[in-house]
């Protein structure tokens, strides 16, 4: 988690890969040369976007610390464990939407995602590995 949280933290200082944030603007707000084009409003969309992802990746790695924390005895703590655990999950779903957005908003390509919404997603499967090997805590005593 703390890997992919570095890299997303990379691409999202990159702009997502936009090399022009005026063009893509012009582009998607129609506005020609002579017409006034609000780019301090894209430019809001583009940093409310990389703080958004930026602090959810932050969010994952604590929920996952969190977890990785608890060692269950009874099952109070198998249940926080379990609990930041499902954060963790519903947080990678956040992340993954904010850079479904980013693409629809900034018109680029998703290939450039590929990689971070891949390593998203593998962080996905192993957390519930974990949980699925964390059943075994379900029949400590209560």
């Amino acid at each position: 988690a703390t890997g992919l949280q570095k890299q997303l933290r990379e691409f999202t200082q990159r702009d997502f890969g936009i090399k022009d944030l005026h063009k893509v603007a012009r582009k998607k707000f129609e506005c020609r040369i002579d017409r006034y084009c609000d780019y301090d409003k894209y430019n809001y969309l583009l940093q409310t976007h990389k703080r958004n992802i930026d602090y959810n990746m932050s969010m994952i790695v604590e929920k996952v610390r969190s977890a990785n924390s608890v060692h269950p005895r009874i099952y109070s703590e198998y249940e926080l464990r379990r609990n930041y655990q499902n954060e963790a999950l519903a947080l990678c779903d956040v992340v993954i939407g904010e850079l479904q957005e980013a693409v629809e908003i900034f018109n680029v390509d998703i290939n450039e995602f590929e990689p971070y919404i891949k390593g998203i997603n593998r962080e996905i499967d192993l957390i519930k590995g974990w949980r699925q090997k964390d059943n075994r805590f379900q029949s400590l005593p209560r």
